[in-house]
């Protein structure tokens, strides 16, 4: 679902960490932490 709705790479920097190590792979994605 993450990598559909808009690519990780853009935001990876912040979201690609916090949601391998929080586990908010949908919350991540929305919420650019």
């Amino acid at each position: 679902r993450r990598p559909c709705r808009r690519s990780p790479r853009r935001t990876s920097p912040a979201p690609a960490p916090a949601k391998s190590s929080s586990g908010f792979d949908d919350m991540d994605d929305d919420i650019p932490f």
